[in-house]
């Protein structure tokens, strides 16, 4: 099987939400509750542990194809395998030809699709529905195809935030490893270079101590609650069990977890956009890549991008470094990443782009303020 490589891909419509998908447990397993001019109920026959097991999968064949990337035939072959399993999952999750045409029907409504759920996450964007042979195109993926945003069912009750932001220069909390050494040569510098060009203004979180932690800790709390309209974080993260012990390791080795995030009330009380980025920057366990989100959502975040999965800090690097020119040029987030994955598809025929997922509305802007 060979994808098609083409650089003629059909433009953008970014206009509001044109298909949402709301997923809710109903009798030990699922309802898709699908809605865009009309409305329709689609059972999900799957348990928890079948939907780790997809997840399982689609972590194995994107691994696959970040491992054997420069590789020709190898990497050939981890597409093709990525193409198959991904069409795997989108058929266990609608085994039936009739729910399949609906989903189908549903996302040929426009381009901006949004999933609504509380306990299924699934990696939507990796979901191929397409042949498998010589008719294999990169527009089969979701994440090739649309703009898929997610939203997490809170709690926490949220005030409404404008998802456009205004600025001469985007505030930008730049939270690094120095253990990622594609982080030091190639992302920091990037984004050093944007700052030099003034077309964002730099802040770096200062190293942390791991001796003075509860001092360190009330410093990072200042640093989140800054008025940034970004936070980006280039670093590692890791799971563990429990999960609320799960934790990013940041700076010279800091470790912070969830937990931590709570007990210390940290507020991100200017509302940014918070970037997850490079190695490991989402939680490994597929039934719960959204708990970085949700708990940078509680805590005021306007929005989360964060990866699905290993995504090595070669691809993550180039991969910022793409996204901020999008997103600086005032194009919508949603817009950005779509278009910053079919780029490096069009130039490098590179589909890991589609590891990361959106957390927040499409629809989030940086507008450029004129000077007085």
């Amino acid at each position: 099987m060979a994808f098609i490589q083409t650089s003629d891909l059909p433009p953008l419509d970014t206009s509001p939400v044109h298909a949402q998908v709301t997923i809710l447990p109903g009798g030990g397993e699922y309802i898709a509750y699908v809605i865009t001019d009309t409305a329709s109920e689609i059972p999900i026959r799957l348990k928890p542990h079948d939907v780790k097991n997809l997840n399982s999968l689609l972590q194995g064949a994107i691994q696959q194809v970040a491992g054997s990337f420069g590789k020709e035939d190898a990497y050939e072959t981890a597409l093709a395998e990525l193409a198959r399993i991904g069409n795997y999952a989108f058929q266990r999750i609608f085994p039936d030809t009739s729910f399949q045409e609906t989903i189908r029907n549903a996302l040929n409504a426009g381009t901006i699709v949004q999933i609504v759920s509380k306990d299924f996450f699934i990696p939507w964007d990796l979901l191929y529905d397409g042949p498998l042979d010589a008719r294999a195109h990169i527009l089969y993926y979701w994440g090739m195809k649309h703009i898929i945003s997610r939203t997490i069912i809170q709690n926490v009750h949220r005030s409404h935030v404008s998802p456009v932001i205004q600025s001469k220069r985007p505030r930008v909390g730049l939270v690094t490893s120095d253990r990622l050494p594609y982080v030091e040569k190639q992302e920091i510098p990037a984004l050093k270079k944007l700052h030099q060009s003034r077309r964002l203004q730099l802040t770096p979180l200062r190293a942390l101590s791991t001796t003075q932690r509860s001092n360190e800790l009330v410093e990072l709390g200042r640093f989140l609650g800054q008025e940034l309209q970004i936070i980006h974080f280039a670093c590692h993260a890791y799971e563990q069990d429990p999960l609320e012990q799960s934790y990013l390791f940041i700076t010279r080795d800091f470790p912070i977890s969830m937990i931590d995030f709570v007990i210390s009330q940290y507020e991100l009380k200017h509302n940014p956009f918070v970037i997850l980025n490079a190695c490991l920057t989402s939680i490994i366990n597929p039934l719960y890549t959204s708990s970085w989100a949700e708990t940078l959502l509680e805590r005021g975040a306007r929005g989360v991008l964060a990866t699905d999965f290993r995504i090595p800090d070669w691809f993550a690097a180039s991969f910022s470094e793409v996204l901020y020119g999008h997103l600086l040029s005032g194009m919508p987030i949603g817009e950005t990443l779509l278009t910053t994955r079919r780029q490096f598809w069009s130039e490098q025929r590179n589909p890991l782009g589609l590891a990361y997922s959106l957390y927040s509305p499409p629809s989030i802007q940086f507008v450029r303020t004129k000077k007085k």
